[in-house]
């Protein structure tokens, strides 16, 4: 998807520098590694095949639940 809609050279055009663009591929990188990770240990753990909504809906749940613990 994210070649599908040349979203590295729309990054490249709207970003300042070549440096920038790099990092903020990476994590859309980074976030797609995650989202297939948490659909493949959902699909493995209960056997039931978890969409990409439920896998995003984990993925924000934690990152609340790491943000909290950090203000603890």
């Amino acid at each position: 998807m994210i070649s599908d809609i040349n979203y590295e050279a729309w990054l490249r055009q709207n970003s300042n520098t070549d440096r920038m663009t790099e990092k903020r591929m990476a994590n859309v990188y980074i976030l797609s590694d995650g989202l297939q990770s948490m659909m493949a240990r959902g699909n493995e753990e209960d056997g039931m095949k978890l969409s990409i909504g439920d896998a995003i809906g984990k993925l924000v749940l934690r990152n609340l639940m790491e943000r909290k613990e950090q203000k603890i």
